[in-house]
């Protein structure tokens, strides 16, 4: 998508509130009525299911694929326990999906410079909305980019005059964040579970992550127990150690004792053992990750021979 930010210009409006993602979310969602027969459009729905998870997870596997290490971020309370964390995308990964995936981008308005008022004089936003389309299906998004944010108006722990901001820096990060919105709604990654993301096969360590302190007022500080998990959400503890594969090849056999096994084979060379026939749960799910060649998650146990023990849900 190319950046024409130095060929428009920017239309000023008057002081109004800051928009919040909440904002956002109203004006991009619309209610269609239903029309038709809901019983034959359910079950037509039903039968094509199977097919369209399919193929929503290759193109979930693909987006996950195209980020790079430092193209999600986490902002959460540092007392936030990883399986509990959310990620979003940044915009460069973002524009870089529209482009790969053919996405058409369509309707983009002018940006609107906005001031923020009196609580933060000088500082503005640009704001933008576009229509993003991709296969016949088309999202509306909105974009915006601030002043305010600490990359643009803080250098060593000091303030920047907003007037010492390149403003064609603001308004190219709007576009991005437009392209962002349209990304992310089209593939529901608004707030997505750190943990989806590992299940997709990224390396969660090449996340980032930022941390904020809870008020010494909140009530995960004064009282942890009003945040804490009821005790029947306790995870069992297993002795083996979770693996995200994607398989390359499955091979029956028999052990001397007469025991039926699978030799499971990785995409990066590794080699695990699964015990049961064609008919054990364990054996059917890995049978379909293998089908599917898509990424799963399970427990391993040993070192010199690694089996397969459970998948993780």
């Amino acid at each position: 998508m190319e950046d024409t930010s130095k060929d428009v210009k920017a239309e000023e409006v008057p002081a109004e509130p800051m928009p919040t993602e909440e904002d956002f979310e109203v004006k991009e969602t619309a209610i269609t009525p239903f029309e038709g027969d809901y019983m034959e459009v359910t079950v037509e729905v039903a039968e094509n299911l199977e097919k369209y998870e399919k193929a929503i997870n290759s193109i979930m596997n693909f987006v996950v694929r195209r980020t790079y290490a430092g193209d999600w971020v986490s902002h959460d309370k540092e007392s936030t326990p990883l399986e509990e964390r959310t990620v979003n995308m940044v915009g460069a990964a973002a524009e870089r999906i529209a482009r790969d995936l053919g996405m058409q981008e369509s309707n983009r308005t002018k940006p609107a410079k906005k001031m923020h008022g009196d609580k933060h004089p000088g500082h503005y936003y640009y704001e933008c909305e576009g229509d993003f389309t991709f296969r016949g299906r088309t999202v509306h998004a909105i974009g915006m980019a601030s002043t305010l944010n600490p990359f643009y108006s803080k250098a060593y722990g000091e303030s920047i005059d907003p007037s010492k901001i390149r403003e064609e820096y603001i308004m190219r990060e709007c576009w991005r964040d437009c392209i962002k919105q349209g990304i992310k709604m089209w593939f529901g990654l608004r707030k997505m579970p750190i943990m989806k993301l590992k299940e997709l096969g990224y390396d969660i360590s090449k996340v980032k992550f930022v941390n904020f302190k809870s008020s010494d007022k909140s009530q995960t500080a004064k009282n942890p127990e009003a945040t804490a998990k009821p005790k029947e959400t306790d995870v069992p503890v297993t002795d083996g150690e979770q693996y995200n594969i994607t398989i390359e090849n499955m091979e029956a056999k028999v052990s001397s004792g007469g025991k039926p096994f699978y030799k499971v084979r990785e995409v990066e060379g590794a080699s695990f053992f699964a015990w049961g026939n064609a008919q054990s749960d364990l054996i059917q799910k890995l049978t379909v990750a293998w089908k599917s060649k898509q990424p799963i998650s399970v427990m391993i146990k040993g070192d010199k021979y690694p089996t397969i023990i459970s998948i993780v849900q």
